[in-house]
């Protein structure tokens, strides 16, 4: 049998809002067709234990994988390597117009000729990042428009979404600035809900299940009626900016088999 001291993972890494992150690298060697799996070793980035953070707007970077120190390596097996980032952050947006009480009439003339010429996106938007906060404030699902008609509630809907390929390992903390804005929520019709539909800042793991999944959802919940009175009785209409955050923990894993085989024999 044969030692194999060295596998390699070469990673680049895009920044471009330079957050710092911190990253975690493990290795592991699962064995195929009989052989036994074996631990695999990175090295040790940072003196002390601590932990590795970079803030680079493009990182590029070799991390090493042996087995860990006496194993012997023989026949096939998995080489998988785990990429943990970790307190990633990722804000998203959310566009509403107040229009206090109008007619019909009132309504379409100014989704016609002023609203929709400035918010084209009735959904929130996100960049290009591994997972974010999707939510949605308004009357019905997607309704740009909010009215101040004491029929007609305002809802909070929200949802983690996995947008990579790989796996939501922990929430750390999500929020919507609706205090800031002037706004409060109602939960008291949540019952046992595990989550807020607003903010929740403790850390959680999803559920295996979930991790993989495109969207955790959270709990639904309506605003309180007392929220800014200019917003309730405007001349017009007055656009509102609603900005969700999220931080939470990201693992990547690539996998490739591997065959280790015995040296051949020396002759003679």
């Amino acid at each position: 049998m044969v030692i194999i001291s060295l596998f390699v993972s070469n990673i680049e890494i895009k920044n471009p809002r330079r957050q710092k992150i911190i990253l975690e690298a493990t290795c592991s060697f699962d064995g195929k067709d009989g052989a036994e799996d074996v631990a695999g070793v990175v090295p040790q980035r940072t003196s002390d234990n601590q932990p590795f953070l970079i803030s680079d707007t493009l990182f590029k970077d070799t991390f090493p994988c042996s087995p860990e120190e006496s194993k012997l390596l023989e026949g096939r097996y998995i080489l998988q390597f785990n990429l943990t980032l970790k307190n990633l952050n990722t804000t998203s947006r959310l566009q509403r117009a107040f229009i206090g009480d109008k007619t019909e009439r009132e309504k379409e003339r100014l989704n016609k000729e002023e609203i929709s010429r400035v918010i084209k996106q009735s959904g929130s938007l996100a960049p290009a990042d591994f997972a974010w906060l999707s939510f949605d404030i308004g009357h019905a699902l997607g309704e740009v428009m909010i009215e101040n008609k004491p029929y007609r509630k305002i809802f909070v809907r929200s949802k983690i979404e996995n947008k990579g390929k790989g796996e939501l390992v922990k929430i750390n903390k999500y929020s919507i600035d609706l205090e800031e804005l002037g706004f409060a929520v109602d939960e008291t019709g949540t019952g046992e809900a595990a989550f807020g539909c607003a903010s929740y800042d403790r850390a959680f793991v999803p559920q295996i299940s979930e991790q993989k999944e495109q969207s955790i959802a959270l709990t639904f919940c309506e605003i309180k009626d007392d929220y800014p009175q200019e917003l309730k009785n405007p001349e017009d209409w007055i656009p509102v900016e609603f900005l969700g955050q999220l931080q939470y923990d990201y693992r990547i894993t690539a996998k490739t088999e591997i065959k280790i085989e015995k040296p051949p024999e020396r002759l003679g």
